[in-house]
């Protein structure tokens, strides 16, 4: 069985080139592993879906200060 990589990456390119740069490294090393990525279709990450196998998920900003009713899933 292939190894399998999962990167969570979105918002800003702070987070998403870094990521991706690390990926093309590991898949040009390993080129039968999968590697998928998670992230917002509203974030910059959609401009780099098909490069890889992309997953979305829902916005969930976290609040600045904790609170038991951030925990709560909507």
């Amino acid at each position: 069985m292939a190894s399998r990589i999962l990167f969570a990456a979105g918002g800003t390119m702070g987070h998403i080139g870094p990521a991706i740069s690390v990926a093309e490294l590991i898949s040009e090393r390993n080129p039968e592993w999968r590697i998928d990525f998670v992230g917002t279709k509203s974030g910059l990450e959609r401009n780099f879906a098909s490069k890889f196998h992309w997953h979305f998920i829902a916005k969930a900003p976290l609040p600045r200060s904790f609170s038991f009713s951030s925990l709560a899933i909507s």
